[in-house]
């Protein structure tokens, strides 16, 4: 009598089905977690606005610098009757700070920050001297 082995290679159908099933719950997972995020998330396009917003406030504020003298520049936004390029963009708050500034004992310098809020958010901040 002729015996055979038989060896067998490979995967069986339970093994490529657990398989499957374990990748796709792992894939599920990511995949909603990458969808919250994302929605929570400012995209590019929002943020680029943001900063365009707070740089065209900053150049303001400088213009008003050149304008008027070191000590009497403000950001002409803040009046009562701020210039219609002052409006806020629809979803997006923009606030100047220009603060005193001492560096190394000379306080002739003055801090200039740019804040943007909304829907995408945004800070500059520069020093300007006399």
């Amino acid at each position: 009598m002729l015996s055979r082995k038989f060896t067998t290679s490979g995967y069986t159908l339970i093994e490529l089905i657990v398989f499957i099933v374990v990748i796709g719950v792992t894939l599920t997972g990511t995949l909603i977690s990458l969808n919250t995020i994302s929605e929570k998330s400012p995209t590019s396009n929002y943020q680029i606005k943001a900063v365009s917003y707070a740089q065209e406030r900053m150049e303001l504020i400088l213009g008003q610098r050149r304008l008027k003298s070191f000590s009497t520049f403000t950001d002409p936004c803040a009046g009562a009757s701020p210039p219609s390029i002052c409006s806020n963009p629809t979803g997006y708050t923009i606030s100047a700070a220009i603060n005193a500034t001492t560096i190394n004992g000379d306080s002739n310098y003055k801090t200039i920050i740019v804040t943007v809020t909304g829907l995408g958010n945004a800070t500059l901040t520069t020093i300007v001297g006399s």
